[in-house]
């Protein structure tokens, strides 16, 4: 598969993470509800717990999760000219539903002088693992068979990505530590940085 094909694969599922600020409820803010609510809105589109923590509507922080994600997908295929809105709007689900086969867990936290600093155990989702060949596979699969297009491209990285999904295993389980600071406001915040250590944990092989 050439470069310019694993980029556009890739690029729309790590933009996907952004930062979240939480208000502060009390002194001492409960950092690992936040991170466990940031990432259930996130991933499996939860948005119960983030909205409270947010002191919005559920509708609302809804509206928020999907607005970002819409965001970060046109993004990932600015000045891409070739492919379809429908071919897009396809990958854009396939996208949404290796995001709900996200596996985690909050298990703890220490304060630090600018917040605190939360254990993330995740479960690797694998899907991303064959990436490469398997859309490869299915390019020279369409070049033999005489249906081969460029301007179909972002759909055969979709037809991969929903077939691998369906044949998902989990790797082993890692722990990660990622920093919740909290200003003078109690206002939580993640940084997108360390929203992408989780999301690279959560799907190796998809940077």
């Amino acid at each position: 598969m050439r470069k310019g094909m694993r980029r556009t694969a890739i690029l729309a599922v790590l933009a996907a993470s952004v930062s979240f600020l939480c208000p502060g409820c009390s002194e001492k803010p409960d950092a690992e509800a936040y991170v466990n609510a940031a990432l259930d809105a996130i991933y499996h589109r939860e948005c119960g717990e983030y909205a409270e923590l947010i002191r919005v509507s559920e509708s609302q922080a809804e509206e928020e999760i999907e607005k970002t994600f819409q965001e970060n997908m046109s993004a990932a295929f600015s000045g891409d000219t070739v492919t379809s809105d429908e071919d897009k709007e396809a990958y854009t689900d396939a996208v949404r539903e290796v995001y709900k086969a996200a596996r985690y867990e909050v298990t703890g936290s220490k304060e630090t002088e600018e917040g605190f600093a939360v254990t993330v155990c995740a479960e690797p989702c694998m899907v991303f693992d064959h990436l490469e060949d398997g859309v490869t596979e299915k390019i020279t699969q369409a070049l033999e068979g005489g249906t081969y297009a460029e301007d179909k491209t972002v759909s055969y990285v979709t037809q991969y990505l929903n077939e691998a999904l369906k044949e998902n295993e989990y790797g082993p389980e890692t722990e990660i530590e990622i920093n919740v600071t909290i200003d003078g406001d109690g206002v939580c915040q993640i940084s997108e940085e360390d929203l992408l250590k989780i999301e690279n944990a959560l799907f190796p092989g998809a940077a």
